[in-house]
C-alpha cells in the first residue's frame, strides 16, 4: 500500500530536527593535551597545566658606557697630583743635600718664634692674594721679581717662610689648590710644603678629618721643618668617599696649622693596584620597576612579577647565583576587564641604581633566561619580543623581556588562537656588577670585614 505523497514530504522535513537532537560523542583529546574549559574574557579563569621550562639560556656581558667618563676624570687629577708629588719629592731631596742637612731640619729657633707670635690658627683657607709672590719679596735685598721667579721651588718656600714665620700649610703635591687623597697604591704619595713645621717627633702628625665622622692619619716618611713626605695607609678600606675635609700638620709642641677643602677618594683596586668588580648581591625590590612609559603599559601592568633578590636555585625558573630573577606572568583568578592576558605582550623592567652609596656606579650586567619547553608533539611556542639589556645615562639598567607560551596545535588544521597549554609569562635573571669604594657595602654603606682583611693579607698586614 502507497502512503500518500503529502506524508512522505512531511518526514523529510522533520528528519533534521529528529536527528539534530541525537547526541555525538566527543572526539578523543589529541595526546599529551589534558580537557580544558575554553572561555571568552568574561566567563572567568582557564584551566592550565604546570608549564615545562627549557635549560637556562646566557646573553652577552653589557658594560655601562657612561660610567667610564666620571672615572677617568678623577684618575687624571690623582695622576697629575702624583707626578706633581714626585717632582716635587725630587727636588726636595736635592735641596736637603745642598744644605748639607743629612737628617730632617730641626729649626728650634723658628720653632720658638712661630710659637710666641700667632695663636692657634684657624682652619686656613686658599692663600690670600700675597702670601706668596714677587710683591712680598721684592724689597729684599737682591730678590727682584725676576730672580725670584727663577729660584728653586724649594728655595721659594723657605723665602717665603723666611718673611713670616707662622706655621702654616703652603702647597700640597705642588698645588696651593686643596688635593684628593686615596689609599690607591698608584697614587698613594704626597708632600705637603709650609712653615714652621718643627722638627720630627711621636707628637708630630698629620690628619685628615670632617667633623666627629671621619679621620684618617697619614704615614709620614719623611719630616723637615719646610716640608713632609707622606702617603695614607694603602690598606684602608670599608670607607666611602668624603668631601670638604679638613688636612692638619700637628708639630712636636702640639701647635696646628690646618687648611680646608680636600677629598677622598677610596681605593678601587685590590693590594696589586688592579681595578675590583664588585657582583651585587642584591637589589632592593623598590629599585626594580616595570616601564611604565610603554604605549602598552595598561595591558602589560596586569601580569605579576615575582620578584626575588638574590635569586633562588630552589623555585622556579631554578637560576643560581644571580643578583636577581623576574617571573612574569598572568594569574588566572584576576582574569576581569577588557584586556586579554592570552594575548602574547613583551615588555621591558628598570633597575635602579641611583640610590646607591657615593662613589658607586654601575659597571656592567649581564642575564640568564629559561624559554618555555613545548616539548609535545601537538604543542607549538609562541613569542613576542627579545631578551636584552640597555644601560641608561642615568644609571638605571633596562631588561627587555620575552613573552612566552605554549598553543595546542590542532592536527592539520593549524593553531587554535584560543587553545593554551599555560598562561603566557616570561622568566629571567640578571647579575650586574658596580665600582667603588671597596669592602664597602653598596646599598647601606656599611664596612665589609672580610674584605677589608682580604686586602690587609695582600699587603701583608
Amino acid at each position: 500500500m502507497h502512503k500518500p505523497l503529502w506524508i512522505t514530504a512531511m518526514a523529510l522535513l522533520l528528519a533534521p530536527l529528529v536527528f539534530s537532537q541525537v547526541p555525538t560523542a566527543a572526539p578523543p583529546p589529541l595526546k599529551g593535551v589534558q580537557p580544558q574549559t575554553h572561555a571568552s574574557n568574561s566567563s572567568g579563569p582557564r584551566a592550565f597545566g604546570k608549564p615545562k621550562l627549557g635549560p637556562p639560556k646566557t646573553g652577552r656581558k653589557i658594560a655601562n658606557p657612561y660610567a667610564v667618563p666620571h672615572n677617568a676624570a678623577i684618575i687624571a687629577v690623582l695622576q697629575r697630583q702624583k707626578q706633581a708629588a714626585d717632582a716635587e719629592a725630587a727636588q726636595m731631596k736635592i735641596g736637603v743635600h745642598a744644605a748639607g742637612q743629612s737628617q730632617p731640619a730641626p729649626g728650634p729657633a723658628a720653632n720658638s718664634r712661630n710659637i710666641a707670635h700667632p695663636p692657634n690658627p684657624n682652619i686656613q683657607k686658599t692663600p690670600a692674594a700675597g702670601t706668596i709672590g714677587p710683591e712680598r719679596v721684592s724689597g729684599a735685598p737682591g730678590n727682584s721679581p725676576s730672580s725670584y721667579s727663577q729660584l728653586h721651588p724649594l728655595d721659594t718656600t723657605v723665602l717665603t717662610c723666611s718673611h713670616d714665620t707662622t706655621m702654616r700649610i703652603l702647597k700640597v703635591s705642588g698645588e696651593a689648590a686643596p688635593a684628593t687623597f686615596t689609599p690607591d697604591v698608584r697614587y698613594n704619595f704626597y708632600t705637603i710644603s709650609g712653615c714652621s713645621f718643627g722638627e720630627p717627633s711621636s707628637n708630630a702628625k698629620v690628619y685628615i678629618y670632617e667633623g666627629n665622622t671621619f679621620r684618617q692619619d697619614f704615614v709620614v716618611q719623611e719630616w723637615h721643618d719646610n716640608w713632609i713626605k707622606l702617603n695614607l695607609n694603602p690598606a684602608l678600606s670599608g670607607v666611602l668617599e668624603q668631601d670638604n675635609l679638613t688636612l692638619v700638620v700637628q708639630r712636636a709642641d702640639g701647635k696646628q696649622a690646618s687648611k680646608g677643602g680636600f677629598k677622598f677618594y677610596a681605593a678601587r683596586t685590590n693590594g696589586k693596584g688592579e681595578p675590583i668588580e664588585v657582583l651585587l648581591s642584591r637589589i632592593p625590590k623598590q629599585y626594580f620597576s616595570l616601564d611604565a612609559f610603554r604605549p602598552d603599559y595598561a595591558a602589560t601592568s596586569a601580569w605579576k612579577a615575582d620578584y626575588t633578590s638574590p635569586s633562588t636555585p630552589s623555585a622556579s625558573p631554578f637560576l643560581a647565583g644571580l643578583t636577581a630573577e623576574v617571573t612574569w606572568a598572568f594569574p588566572p583568578h584576576e582574569l576581569s576587564g577588557n584586556f586579554d592576558p592570552y594575548v602574547l605582550r613583551s615588555g621591558d623592567d628598570y633597575y635602579d641604581f641611583r640610590h646607591m652609596q657615593p662613589g658607586f656606579a654601575p659597571d656592567s650586567a649581564w642575564m640568564e633566561w629559561v624559554d618555555i619547553a613545548c616539548d609535545d608533539g601537538n604543542l607549538v611556542a609562541d613569542t613576542k619580543g627579545k631578551f636584552d639589556l640597555e644601560w641608561t645615562n642615568d644609571n638605571r639598567l633596562r631588561v627587555f623581556w620575552t613573552g612566552e607560551i605554549c598553543k595546542v596545535h590542532n592536527g592539520g588544521f593549524g593553531v587554535q588562537s584560543d587553545d593554551f597549554q599555560q598562561s603566557p609569562g616570561s622568566m629571567y635573571g640578571v647579575n650586574v656588577w658596580v665600582t667603588g669604594p671597596r669592602c664597602v657595602d653598596p646599598w647601606n654603606g656599611t664596612p665589609e670585614p672580610g674584605c677589608i682583611n682580604d686586602i690587609k693579607k695582600q699587603l701583608g698586614q
